[in-house]
């Protein structure tokens, strides 16, 4: 019974084969390129960023940022308001490091540091997708996919927006949902439907019109 089976098998296993190369061949053809439906591999130049991409994805960045259902000693800060910036450095090969600080919070201390990479998904500009790095505290991680930026969600040019939710390491009960509003350093907010930054007028714009580049400290 048992030598029965094995040779049931190998005759079912032999006439697959014999089927699998006849769908192959069929669907090769004589090698000719014309039907199109192949897709391309995975690694092929369609997948990869766009240099337009991966120049967004690179620079100076200033905005602000907030929170809000702060619990625990994060509860007596909702809706504050924190000028911040954030220097973006984006490799030829779609990965990079953002820095990110703000007012209070000096740059080689600052608010979150992320590794990621850019995706050619999401618009014409990629998509930013975290791979590790820390929000708040170097403890508190930022991990793979928890931040996912797409270029064509954030409604309007040379801005970005980061939302998260946070939870202390160190102390569960402090947790909030924030909220990093980004425009490239140069841009002004005119044309915004957020509130520009607090130190906008009397820090910014002055800068910009006396040509200087991002300094590392605010106000």
């Amino acid at each position: 019974m048992k030598k029965r089976v094995r040779e049931f098998t190998r005759m079912l296993l032999a006439l697959m084969l014999a089927l699998s190369c006849v769908v192959l061949l069929a669907g090769c053809g004589d090698g000719s390129s014309s039907g199109g439906n192949t897709p391309p591999p995975a690694d092929s130049a369609a997948s990869a960023p766009t240099q337009e991409a991966l120049d967004f994805w690179d620079g100076d960045w200033y905005g602000w940022w907030t929170w809000e259902n702060g619990t625990g000693d994060a509860a007596n800060a909702n809706g504050g308001h924190w000028d911040c910036m954030a220097q973006f450095s984006t490799s030829p090969d779609g990965t990079g490091h953002v820095v990110i600080w703000d007012e209070d919070w000096a740059k080689d201390d600052g608010v979150s540091e992320v590794d990621y990479h850019i995706t050619s998904g999401g618009g014409d500009l990629g998509t930013l997708v975290s791979d590790s790095g820390w929000f708040i505290n170097p403890g508190d991680v930022i991990g793979a996919g928890s931040w996912t930026l797409a270029s064509d969600s954030m409604g309007s040019p040379d801005f970005i927006q980061i939302k998260g939710h946070y939870v202390s390491s160190d102390d569960p009960s402090v947790a909030m949902d924030y909220t990093i509003n980004l425009r490239l350093w140069g841009a002004t907010w005119d044309d915004m439907s957020i509130d520009p930054p607090y130190y906008y007028d009397s820090w910014y714009l002055p800068l910009l019109e006396s040509g200087e580049p991002m300094p590392v400290a605010i106000g």
